[in-house]
Formats: structure tokens, sequence, C-alpha cells
């Protein structure tokens, strides 16, 4: 089936469809075992105006990337407008991950990967890869330092040449990802003191900073300029320009010249500020992980605590989303639609469908049962239940609209929801009510309180 490429999409977030329940029989989590069926999910899911495909070299072990490839989707054609992510697992560090092949996230395994991946793909590239789940045994340069991971396509590098050229670039280059590691040996996970944070740019956007930086270094040394810049090239530092200020002084002195100092101290400006029209601004900037981090501090020191001055009821919604884990496990909890969403289980005692995320025979449904198969995570759904049934909602669609409306997801970020499906009847209603638009606002508060719940007990983001 050929359709339009054309097709705007209703919904408020980009949606990316996840191809893990695409793959051969009896392999971990393909539940979706005919071609035909599969390009009839992807067939729905393109008509709703979506184009991007998430699979991986483990999915399926390994079967579901070549389904793509059967479908005809991994290479550019007329009849479909599919983009194509995939990700490598480091499931050498996890013996009991399922998964055909088995890497780490060194150079050398990194670079199989992407062979493999293209391979089984059958073209030459693909649009976005990921490695995913930390490698804690393999340092992150040396992950970086793989062949296939820097072999720009031509059409990048033009496009990098051009931006730098007219010194103007897309706002995505712009966003930063700003997230938290834990400092070693700091053992109080309450104290912001014990985390670093730690600023990542998408791949273009530090291509582009290395290139301006290069060029800017070029031109500093044309001019003759460079001794005068610090902290710009190894062996001048701050400390130097401290010292060159230092001697100058002093050499004009001597000549009878006088001297002035302005010296702009920023360090103490935090304690000048009201706190909470600083916490208020950092809301209104889409920051609610920095207003946390921020009340927080407050909280931990009295001496500097204007907390009452900061509506808390007013903010709480914003903070309680967005936990001391940076990531908020509340996703999680709505991640999981078909399974806790569905509405058909109420305890932990409840049997799972075979072959779902939940079912306990399978590594997959151990793994999600440990962090979601908790009474906690029934009592608020039992809570949320009869406030969705007064609006004549159902639980897979109140999960999917508070996901799409209501959460933290914005689109000038890039961000989006990636949704999976094992028929063309769930996929079809999940997309519909995808676009219904925002819900209730007494279901979003009854949503917000069964937060409160699972809060406590909710699994970290870095599992």
């Amino acid at each position: 089936m050929s359709y339009s490429t054309n097709i705007t999409p209703k919904t408020n977030i980009k949606i990316v469809c996840g191809c893990i329940t695409f793959g051969a029989p009896g392999a971990e989590q393909a539940r979706v075992h005919d071609l035909s069926d599969c390009r009839s999910i992807l067939d729905i899911f393109a008509s709703h105006g979506h184009t991007e495909l998430d699979t991986a070299r483990m999915y399926g072990m390994g079967s579901s990337e070549d389904y793509l490839r059967q479908l005809g989707y991994t290479t550019p054609s007329s009849s479909h407008s599919f983009l194509i992510a995939t990700k490598c697992y480091p499931s050498a560090r996890k013996p009991n991950t399922p998964a055909k092949d088995k890497y780490t996230f060194s150079a050398p395994d990194i670079t199989r990967s992407i062979g493999n991946s293209l391979s089984i793909l059958g073209t030459d590239s693909f649009d976005l890869f990921y490695v995913y789940s930390p490698d804690r045994e393999t340092e992150l340069e040396e992950t970086l330092h793989a062949p296939r991971l820097f072999s720009v396509p031509s059409a990048n590098t033009e496009s990098h040449t051009t931006h730098t050229t007219r010194g103007a670039f897309p706002p995505q280059w712009k966003h930063a990802l700003v997230t938290v590691i834990a400092k070693p040996g700091h053992g109080n996970p309450s104290l912001p003191s014990s985390y670093r944070p730690i600023s990542l740019l998408c791949v273009a956007s530090k291509i582009a900073e290395s290139v301006i930086k290069t060029l800017l270094q070029w031109e500093l040394e044309r001019r003759g300029l460079l001794r005068d810049q610090y902290n710009t090239v190894p062996g001048i530092s701050t400390t130097h320009a401290v010292v060159h200020l230092v001697h100058r002084g002093r050499d004009a002195v001597a000549e009878g010249k006088q001297v002035a100092l302005i010296s702009i101290d920023v360090g103490g400006a935090f304690n000048q500020i009201e706190h909470s029209a600083l916490v208020k601004r950092l809301l209104d900037l889409n920051l609610p992980d920095i207003a946390h981090w921020i009340r927080l501090w407050l909280l931990l020191h009295p001496d500097r605590n204007l907390s009452q001055q900061i509506h808390l009821d007013d903010v709480s919604l914003i903070l309680l989303q967005s936990p001391l884990q940076s990531i908020s496990p509340r996703m999680k909890l709505l991640k999981i639609h078909r399974g806790l969403f569905i509405g058909t289980h109420s305890s932990p005692n409840s049997q799972p469908e075979a072959g779902s995320r939940f079912d306990r025979t399978h590594a997959q449904g151990q793994m999600y049962r440990a962090r979601y198969w908790q009474q906690h995570y029934f009592d608020a759904l039992d809570l949320i239940r009869p406030v969705a049934e007064k609006h004549g909602l159902g639980l897979p669609e109140v999960a999917l609209r508070w996901t799409m409306y209501h959460s933290e997801l914005n689109k000038k970020h890039g961000d989006a929801v990636i949704i999976g499906a094992s028929s063309t009847k769930y996929i079809e209603q999940n997309l519909k009510d995808f676009e219904k638009g925002p819900l209730p606002e007494e279901v979003v508060r009854k949503v917000d309180e069964a937060w409160k719940i699972v809060e406590p007990n909710a699994p970290p983001y870095y599992h």
C-alpha cells in the first residue's frame, strides 16, 4: 500500500512507532509475526501522518530489523516516507538479557553493532542510532571513538558549512538536555550537592561548536590576539589572566599612570534574588527540574529559607512531575498503558496476558513486574478509575491523552512519544485517543493525586 507523505499529524507531540513487537515466532518481545499484519499496523500509523519507526538490534532476537527490511521500509522509496532509528544495548554486560548478538559499548563493538544493523536492515544508512542503558565498564570517550559514529554524510557536512557561513542555526541545535549524575562517595541522595549537572547538546550542535571554536582560534591567531584570550588554549588559564592583570597594573603604577580596577563579582548574586520570583521564572521558562533543585536547596538551608514566599501549592503540580531523579517516574507509570492502564488488572495477583510485557515467564516480564507490578500502582489506578468512568473515559485513553497534553513533553524540544502495537485495533484506537485533545481538569487533578501515591516508591530513571 502506498500513501501520501503530506498528511499533517493532529497530535501535539510527535509520535514514533516502536517495532519491538515485530519479529519471528518464539522470539522474546515479538508478538506480531505475520508480515502482512506488520504492514497493516504501519499503514494505519502512516495514515495519521506519522513517519518515524524505532527498532533495535536486540528486538525479536534481531528479527525486528529484518522484518522492516522485508517490508521494504528501510530504504528510500516513493511508496513510503518512513525514517528508521535503531539501537545498541550492552547485552554482553547483562547475561540474562535475551539477545542474539552480544555487545559492549567499546569502540569495536559499537562499530560491529552499526555494521550488523546496516546489513540486516539492508541499507547503507539509518536516521538515528542510540546507545541505550549504560555500559559502566566502558568509558564514554572510548565509545565515541567508534569510527562509524563519525562517518558524517556529505549532506550533513554541507549543512554545517551553510549554517556556519550564514551565522544562523536551527533552533533544535540550541537546546541542551541537562541531567544529573551522582557523585561517587556522596551517600545522601536528597542533597543537590550529591550530584553533578551535565549539559548535553545534540550531535549537530557539538560538531558546530567544534567548527566555530576552531575557526575562532584560527582568527585569533591570525590577528595576534590569542595571547590575550584566557581559557581557550592549554597553558593559558584564568590564573594566568590574574597574574597578567596584576603585572600590567603594577607596571602602569610604576609609570605614574592612574589605575582603576572594576571587579564584577556574581558569586553571591543568587542570594540577592527573591527566591519565590526565581522559582516562578524558572517554571515560566519550562525548567521545572532546576526549580526543584533550588526549592530543595532552600528547604535544606534554613538560614536562607524563604520558602514561605514560594506558594508551594501553586507549583506543586510541576515540581512533582519532575522529582529528584530528573526524569519523572510518573511518565513510567503512564508508559505501560496497555499493561497497568488497560484496566483489566486490579492487584499484583492478577494474571497478565501471555506474551505481554508483564508475563512472568519472559525476562522482559520479570523486569517490568519488579518495577511496576506493585500494590501502590494498583492503588493509584483505583483512584483514577471512578473519575475516568464519570467522564466516559477508559484508562488507556487517560494515559495517552495525559502524556500528550499534560506531561512535560514539549514539541519545541523535539520530544516524542513511542508507542507499540500488537494489532491494528490497538494502534488505530491509540492514535485516535492521542488526537482527542486535553483531558477534563477533574481527571488531571486525580492523576496528580495518583502520582503522590506511587512517588515514594517510583523506580529511578537510571535503572
